[in-house]
């Protein structure tokens, strides 16, 4: 009936309770974090290169501490093609939803600054030079980038443009490894062609600051005479480095 009195409300202790009642009933949010964290670089899959490797990825379970490997189940192994660009975004999406769970947004790229390539360079040559006046063992990848990473952890560049650089972090053994490969062709066959004894001790070049310094003022002065690239036959090349 219209005349009807409203129901009257509940007492505030009686209402303070049910309140509490539902509060504590309502879920919290799922958290995406997960406890699994990849222990690897993290990479991603190319059009047209095969890595199975990257069907796997080692975690580490902080709550444990033990060791997990997850694999890609979203195609069967046998399947998969790896130039067709749908396969490889299914197997991308696959690792950046495990690394992203696990804390470890995508990278920001660093561009290599020319300082870094110059201690490359000088790296190399200084190796050949001394397996030139002696027998020794030619470094693995992963110690010439433990030396590059020691010299130039937290150090300001200068970039080509005049900016500086933000302070250098340590670079991944997988990408350096890939800068490696992409040295001065020159300079590779000249390391092909040393006879490298893997019994005899390794030699690491210690590079110091007036040596690279060194080696800039002198591919300037090389530059500047219209040398751009050098002769792997000639042997006269050789006594520029064999100074250091």
């Amino acid at each position: 009936p219209d005349d009807a009195s409203p129901a009257s409300p509940l007492p505030p202790m009686k209402a303070a309770k049910l309140s509490a009642a539902q509060n504590t009933r309502r879920r919290a949010p799922a958290s995406n974090k997960s406890s699994l964290i990849p222990v690897a670089e993290r990479r991603n899959a190319v059009v047209g290169l095969r890595d199975e490797s990257l069907l796997r990825i080692l975690c580490k379970d902080f709550k444990t501490n033990k060791d997990v490997e997850l694999t890609f189940k979203r195609i069967f192994r046998g399947g998969i093609d790896w130039d067709n660009i749908e396969h490889i975004r299914k197997i991308n999406a696959w690792r950046n939803q495990i690394y992203g769970r696990g804390g470890k947004k995508a990278k920001e790229v660093i561009r290599w600054n020319e300082d870094e390539e110059y201690f490359i360079e000088l790296y190399q040559h200084l190796l050949v030079v001394a397996a030139l006046k002696g027998e020794t063992a030619l470094p693995k990848p992963n110690l010439i980038c433990e030396d590059f990473n020691v010299f130039f952890r937290g150090k300001i560049l200068t970039n080509k443009d005049g900016t500086n650089t933000t302070p250098r972090v340590d670079r991944g053994t997988y990408g350096f490894t890939s800068k490696l490969g992409r040295i001065d062709p020159q300079v590779k066959e000249r390391i092909r062609a040393v006879v490298w004894d893997r019994n005899e001790e390794l030699y690491r070049p210690v590079i110091t600051e007036d040596m690279l310094a060194q080696y800039k003022n002198l591919k300037r002065k090389l530059k500047a005479k219209g040398v751009m690239q050098e002769t792997t036959q000639s042997s006269k090349d050789l006594e520029h480095w064999q100074e250091f």
